[in-house]
């Protein structure tokens, strides 16, 4: 957001590449001249001598609360103004304030005294660069001591694959190639069997079959003959009394299943490990930090920082929640009119100052309230804001006043807008 300010006549109010005239900066310092904002910085430039036009150094300042009515009185000012450029401009106001608070001095008292502390981008980095820089340099004493174990992690792997290789030679030479003996021999095991007992068995079997049973069941063919005392006696048949010849066959021993015996595979040494010395942690230090109003830096401790910042933290985040609520309301406005009266400088919380700090505030009376210019609280019936009480000539236009050429008292001359207050 850039603006500027330009209190000789006409009185001029620019904001970004829009201009109007004829602002009424009583409110003003007279000894003012020219304020300028270009992307959250400030400068005032005073007129030190009137009667020579001789204007003194700019200073510098960063909180626009005083400056705020005056964009209302812009606004209302400004030819053909739209509804989305209306808001662009109050919602470049509240994104404008929450960075001036957010960076407002922040109380916090230290075992070292009572003290306010600068909380601008500017200060905040420099408070903290001491910390950033012993992170990095821990950080870099780590990826050093990595980097050196990577060798050493290469060659134990190096060494673990060696070994492993030797290991599984082993076991494929005792193991898988003794098995796959072992099965061979088992092989022949087998066909020794059959061939020593399945085979005489079979044998056996076939001759019980074809000479023990047709023998046995011929001794049940008996025949019946007389004894000679008028009974009867049984006689054998013939053949019963013949002898049964014995089988030739014989089982043979079973060979050696294994003629070797199994070695043992060979061990793996311990290469004793990697030397490692462990990281220190990062050890916290007190910090020299210069309070506001002092030119001396105090000690303050590491628990004392992290206060002091985390409070500043959860400041900006209160901050941050009003900044986002008075945006989402804006947006919702349907109305120039109600953009223009919508209030920025509302509900933010009171921010407390050191005593005797100045917030570069040139509106008049300095200890007063600011007076905003031009709100729909004035007369203008209906609703409508009234015109700004300077003097000049106004006409409703596009929903806001413009200056306007009176019935009488006002002169033309070739498309200047001459009146009696001045040139516009």
């Amino acid at each position: 957001m850039r603006w500027w300010i330009n209190t000789d006549p006409p009185n001029l109010f620019s904001v970004d590449n829009a201009s109007v005239s004829g602002m009424d900066y009583s409110m003003l310092d007279s000894s003012l001249w020219m304020v300028q904002w270009t992307d959250g910085k400030g400068e005032i430039e005073y007129q030190i001598d009137p009667s020579t036009n001789h204007n003194g150094l700019r200073e510098g300042f960063y909180d626009i609360t005083p400056y705020v009515p005056f964009f209302d009185q812009f606004l209302q000012r400004l030819p053909l103004l739209t509804l989305d450029q209306a808001k662009k401009v109050k919602i470049d106001l509240i994104k404008q304030l929450f960075e001036s608070k957010r960076q407002l001095p922040f109380h916090y008292p230290v075992a070292a005294g009572d003290y306010w502390w600068d909380a601008t981008d500017s200060s905040l980095y420099a408070s903290t660069a001491g910390g950033v820089q012993s992170a990095i340099v821990k950080l870099n004493e780590v990826i050093s001591r990595l980097n050196g174990l990577i060798p050493s992690i290469n060659a134990i792997d190096s060494s673990i694959c060696s070994q492993a290789n030797t290991v599984f030679g082993q076991v494929n030479s005792n193991i898988t190639d003794r098995g796959n003996g072992l099965i061979g021999q088992l092989q022949t095991m087998e066909n020794e069997v059959g061939s020593a007992v399945v085979n005489p068995a079979n044998a056996a079997l076939n001759y019980q079959n074809s000479s023990w049973l047709a023998t046995i069941n011929s001794t049940l063919q008996r025949n019946s003959v007389p004894d000679g005392t008028g009974s009867t006696m049984f006689v054998a048949a013939p053949g019963l009394s013949g002898n049964i010849p014995a089988t030739t066959d014989r089982l043979t021993y079973l060979t050696t299943v294994l003629n070797s015996t199994f070695i043992y595979v060979g061990t793996i040494s311990y290469g004793g490990g990697i030397s490692w010395t462990p990281i220190t942690n990062v050890s916290p230090a007190n910090a020299q930090w210069i309070p506001i109003g002092s030119t001396t830096p105090v000690n303050v401790t590491p628990d004392e920082q992290t206060a002091i910042l985390k409070g500043i933290a959860d400041r900006t985040n209160d901050l941050f929640v009003i900044k986002n609520q008075k945006i989402g309301e804006v947006n919702a406005l349907t109305t120039v009119y109600d953009v223009i009266a919508y209030d920025v400088l509302a509900d933010w919380p009171d921010i407390p100052v050191p005593p005797g700090y100045v917030l570069q505030a040139p509106v008049v009376p300095p200890s007063g309230g600011i007076s905003i210019i031009g709100t729909p609280s004035g007369g203008g019936g209906s609703g409508i804001p009234e015109a700004p009480n300077d003097g000049v000539t106004y006409g409703r236009r596009s929903m806001v006043w413009n200056p306007a050429l009176a019935l009488s008292g006002d002169v033309l001359d070739g498309g200047t807008f001459i009146s009696r207050e001045g040139i516009f």
